[in-house]
């Protein structure tokens, strides 16, 4: 599907088709899949809902900031930097060495920084 991105950029995001119906039944768009009363849903809004269904799910305040990041940390980490840097839309692929090419953390380690503790279940 296509997104808005910085710049008023399209962006491909690719999402699993499950993933996708989940949204739409969630928001109900007709014209937009973020929509609330036929009119489009800013990025704020949508980065606002996310993170209440964060907190009411997990206990934490997750953004989608940080879901892109971390998504972008494992496809660096999996597929190198030049696919991750295709499949995260960056414009130069300078921009996701910058963020992904450092030394691999850890999933505990990305726990703990991110305020989950030791004690976090994840599964």
């Amino acid at each position: 599907m296509k997104i808005m991105r910085k710049g008023k950029r399209e962006r491909d995001l690719r999402i699993s088709t499950q993933l996708f119906d989940e949204i739409r039944s969630e928001f109900a768009g007709e014209t937009y899949l973020f929509e609330h009363n036929s009119r489009q849903y800013n990025a704020w809004s949508v980065s606002q809902r996310i993170k209440i269904l964060s907190m009411i799910t997990t206990g934490k305040a997750t953004t989608a900031h940080m879901i892109r990041h971390t998504m972008g940390a494992q496809l660096s980490e999996k597929l190198g930097i030049s696919k991750a840097s295709d499949i995260l839309g960056q414009a130069d692929i300078r921009a996701t060495k910058e963020f992904y090419g450092h030394s691999k953390v850890t999933e505990k380690e990305w726990l703990e920084v991110n305020g989950y503790g030791e004690d976090a279940k994840h599964g």
